[in-house]
């Protein structure tokens, strides 16, 4: 295989893998990058970031580091072949096989940024929890690729980590590609595939800077990602396909306060005033919080649980406005709920306006001063 056509390969798997780590360094490329660089004549190239998001849940093993030793070796290896600087790559750990947790993650740092050209954002989290023990081979879920409107390339295992762009697929404006990528073959493919997948999409697009622009047409975004020839456009992620929190809200992420993120938006609480207390069912348990315009405003009422628009998802392409975020001022909320992990999912579910005085309500109230859960009848 040509050097040209192995960076830029039809599908990336063992024979790809084995091919760019046997091929010869190309000098001449590096020698003519250094000279013009030293001439001044050398435009200079466009600064990529990659972020790699896996769901190693920042567990102290042995994956965490064997990634980014990989990342950085195959940085090294594609730099050496082309002459171009490696893209500065971040590594981002979430939740162990918490799907949710990570379709929040891609979506709040792609749709929230002050930059999106030149950033690469792929993430791995795969329990194979729709085809598990159904395949053989260690096959799990595909890879998929899009660009967002704004520039940012965006890549991921499941069809579900792109549940929160749902809106932007249901009003035309973003498009979904199957990437050709090997999926079966390996327990451990964030470190033995999906690497050289997103280090390789960084420094393809690197070479196409001029055509990296923000604002452009769904048309001309899948016409810039053709150029990737392991995107296959023809292959378009049927949204049907994809997880709807619409349907069945649920409690996307606990951050590190233990404060809830809720898949509900702004919008899901337009018919209630603010300092209304509402009776909120997370999972199986029912308890009062008081909506509030920020988190730690005064709170009128005796609950010390607040139900406020958070600090995520008033993104300036979306019309649904900020997430709900729960808190127990003073305290930690999801410790206190019991919850251990969100990756089985945990719904939640607002019940309807709590009465002033509880008499008629069978809810519990958390007390973070006594750490006991007390029950109005």
């Amino acid at each position: 295989m040509s050097t040209p056509h192995l960076l830029n390969p039809d599908f990336i798997g063992d024979n790809t893998v084995k091919e760019l780590q046997e091929a010869k360094p190309n000098w001449r490329a590096g020698l003519n990058r250094a000279f013009n660089a030293v001439a001044k004549i050398f435009k200079p190239q466009l600064p990529v970031n990659v972020h790699y998001l896996s769901d190693n849940g920042g567990y102290p093993d042995t994956a965490k580091i064997e990634i980014k030793k990989r990342l950085a070796d195959i940085n090294s290896i594609l730099s050496t072949l082309t002459g171009q600087s490696p893209p500065h790559t971040d590594y981002h750990d979430i939740p162990s096989q918490d799907w949710r947790a990570g379709a929040f993650d891609l979506a709040q740092i792609t749709r929230d940024t002050v930059r999106g050209v030149g950033n690469v954002i792929f993430l791995n989290c795969a329990p194979r929890r729709k085809e598990r023990g159904k395949k053989v081979d260690n096959e799990g879920e595909g890879v998929f690729i899009g660009m967002h409107r704004n520039g940012t390339i965006i890549s991921a295992v499941s069809e579900d980590s792109f549940s929160l762009f749902r809106d932007l697929i249901e009003e035309g404006d973003l498009e979904i590609y199957r990437a050709g990528v090997q999926t079966k073959g390996s327990q451990f493919r964030s470190r033995d595939y999906f690497p050289w997948l997103s280090q390789m999409i960084a420094n393809n697009l690197q070479k196409q800077s001029s055509g990296w622009k923000a604002g452009l047409s769904v048309e001309e975004r899948r016409s810039f990602l053709e150029k990737l020839n392991f995107v296959k456009t023809d292959q378009v992620l049927d949204i049907n396909n994809i997880a709807d929190f619409k349907k069945e809200p649920y409690v996307l992420r606990a951050d590190c306060h233990d404060n809830l993120k809720l898949s509900l938006r702004a919008a899901d609480v337009q018919d209630f005033s603010i300092n209304t207390p509402l009776n909120i069912k997370i999972g199986d348990q029912v308890f009062i919080a008081v909506l509030k315009e920020n988190m730690f405003d005064p709170n009128p009422h005796s609950s010390d649980i607040a139900i406020a628009f958070g600090s995520a998802g008033n993104w300036p392409d979306s019309k649904e406005g900020k997430f709900l975020e729960l808190a127990l001022l003073g305290d930690r909320l999801k410790s206190n709920l019991g919850i251990s992990d969100l990756k089985e999912g945990v719904s939640v579910e607002i019940v309807g306006v709590a009465k002033e005085n509880n008499e008629e309500n069978n809810v519990e109230i958390l007390h973070p001063q006594t750490k006991e859960v007390a029950l109005n009848a």
